[in-house]
């Protein structure tokens, strides 16, 4: 039982610790993009919803504060309201190219980061540019490198061109960690990997993957996300393809947790309801053969009566005893269960199986001779069930001490 509560507690425990880590607000965004031509103006929103207690946001804007801004720094939203914020782009003074930054959420001590990407091109481009990134490669350790593979379309004419390609890894606030240029000449389209090696110095977070493609005066541009951690949980199978296995296997296992825990709560309630209907069962039983023993010694009809009368009168008060003491231990059980000692528990139900009947025995109200003929049953039931033998044994040891008592 010990264990199993112990397991649940980690349980807990662990939850409690993942709920803590978690943020009492919740965006909507995880990161944001937007591609805009040279000169143009936008305007994109996220949503903020507070799941915690009532307090005052802000927001600031970092390493894109001449291009991004948004429609309000500071509000306060109540449990569970929501506000959408707007986030405005303007690109008038800035060249071609991307940049990135991110917006600081800040709720009290709680703080949350969501990255931007703006990618800015001439008013015509000449290339369509896609990226092809496999999702391993969205998640890099410190000392790997990016690999890209590069798509290029020819949207102008099918003549073959010279062309720069300006690749970047940029950090989250804008700044520039690693970067390579290339010279290539391409026709109607053409495909390209690019692998750039992650610095040795870089830091664990997001990053931002840019190419930057310039041909006769047109600028085109493409980018992705990806994040930088010390060490890759490696998984030699796709875990998507089993989530809701692990969902029922999960969910199967905490209804383990809480059935054990149950069952162990109404463990020692149980056999000590099977021990109270069983003491019943076997003492109603050992006095109805005491009966049946007396009945066949009797010599006449009105001994008979006497024996049958004597015998139902001691039944009943007998087994309203037991029913009385049992009715005591079980409000006894519950409090040695608020005490949680199992040990005194298991030792009062070996106590119980063994006074039960003396007990009852002694405060019924019967004959001093039935009550030394039924003692017989004292022992019985805490030894086990007794045999015709062992009932006739006893029946002449009280018959020699009945005769003893009357000389």
């Amino acid at each position: 039982m010990k264990k199993g509560l112990a397991f649940v507690f980690v349980i807990i425990l662990l939850s409690a610790l993942v709920v803590s880590a978690e943020n009492s607000f919740s965006i909507n965004q995880v990161f944001m993009k937007s591609v805009m031509k040279q000169g143009e103006n936008l305007e994109t929103a996220f949503k903020i919803t507070n799941t915690g207690d009532e307090m005052e946001f802000s927001i600031e804007v970092a390493g894109m504060e001449k291009i991004v801004s948004v429609t309000e720094n500071n509000f306060a939203l109540k449990k569970d309201e929501s506000k959408e914020i707007k986030l405005l782009f303007n690109s008038s003074g800035s060249e071609p190219g991307i940049y990135a930054g991110s917006l600081k959420i800040n709720k009290g001590i709680e703080k949350e980061e969501i990255p931007i990407i703006l990618e800015l091109q001439t008013e015509q481009t000449l290339f369509a540019v896609n990226l092809d990134v496999s999702p391993e490669h969205k998640e890099i350790e410190k000392n790997g490198e990016t690999s890209t593979g590069i798509n290029l379309i020819n949207l102008m004419d099918k003549r073959t061109h010279d062309v720069e390609i300006d690749y970047f890894i940029l950090d989250i606030n804008g700044k520039v960690v690693a970067s390579e240029q290339s010279q290539i000449n391409i026709g109607t389209k053409s495909a390209i990997t690019k692998n750039i090696p992650l610095p040795e110095n870089i830091e664990e977070g997001k990053y931002i993957f840019a190419v930057v493609i310039k041909s006769e005066l047109t600028v085109s541009t493409s980018s992705y996300l990806f994040s930088v951690v010390k060490k890759k949980i490696k998984i030699p199978f796709d875990i998507s393809e089993f989530l809701p296995a692990i969902i029922i296997v999960l969910l199967f296992a905490i209804m383990i947790v809480i059935f054990y825990i149950v069952y162990e709560r109404n463990r020692l309630f149980s056999e000590l309801r099977r021990q109270h209907k069983s003491e019943l069962e076997f003492y109603s039983k050992g006095i109805e053969e005491h009966k049946k023993a007396s009945l066949a010694k009797a010599k006449t009809l009105k001994e008979k009566e006497e024996i049958i009368e004597e015998f139902r009168d001691a039944k009943e008060k007998i087994l309203q005893g037991i029913k009385k003491e049992q009715s005591n231990q079980r409000r006894e059980l519950k409090k040695l269960k608020k005490e949680k000692n199992d040990k005194a528990i298991k030792g009062k139900l070996d106590e119980w199986r063994r006074d039960i009947y003396p007990k009852a025995l002694k405060s019924a109200e019967i004959s001093q001779k039935l009550k030394l003929k039924l003692g017989a049953l004292k022992r019985a039931y805490s030894e086990g069930y007794i045999t015709k033998e062992s009932y006739e044994k006893g029946e002449s040891r009280i018959e020699r001490k009945i005769k003893r008592k009357s000389l």
